[in-house]
């Protein structure tokens, strides 16, 4: 019993810090200025106007991860007390 506990927890840590990596992978280089093609214009892209826009999904990714791994460990003492 005490080897799934530790295998559940090892795997949500594991799942916790995979988060930051698997979300870096859209952001591989920075963005370089573009010409718009309506008036010819050089067009620069702020990172603070770019973070804005794109809303950061990290909380309810936490929180579901957290909820499996409550939810196992509800499981597991549920089964330990009908023994």
């Amino acid at each position: 019993m005490k080897k799934v506990v530790f295998m559940i927890s090892i795997l949500g840590m594991l799942l916790l810090g995979a988060v930051n990596t698997v979300l870096a992978q859209d952001e591989m280089s920075e963005r370089k200025d573009t010409i718009s093609v309506d008036n010819s214009d050089p067009v620069f892209y702020d990172a603070e106007e770019d973070a804005e826009t794109k809303s950061s999904g990290n909380g309810l990714i936490i929180g579901i991860v957290a909820g499996v791994v409550v939810a196992g460990v509800v499981v597991v003492l549920l089964k330990k007390k009908k023994k």
